[in-house]
This record gives C-alpha cells, sequence and structure tokens, in this order.
C-alpha cells in the first residue's frame, strides 16, 4: 500500500493492523499504520 502526502508518499511503513487515536491530544484521530501516523491535513 502507497500512501501519498503533500511532500511525497510513505511506502513501506505499514502493518497488518490499523488503529486510531487522538495521539497529539487535538481532540481528532490519528490514524496509526504501522510506523506511520497519518494527522489531519486541514
Amino acid at each position: 500500500m502507497i500512501l501519498k502526502t503533500a511532500d511525497g508518499t510513505i511506502c513501506g511503513q505499514g502493518a497488518h493492523s490499523v488503529s486510531a487515536s487522538d495521539i497529539d491530544n487535538d481532540g481528532l484521530d490519528e490514524i496509526i499504520f504501522g510506523s506511520a501516523v497519518l494527522d489531519k491535513t486541514v
């Protein structure tokens, strides 16, 4: 799976599980995919 970001791609950072949690305490959940964390883009 290749995830496209504003400054490139995240490739090979995934795992066989996906989690969601508010890890930066901003009130919005981030997506945790292996060693990659996807934050909001707005």
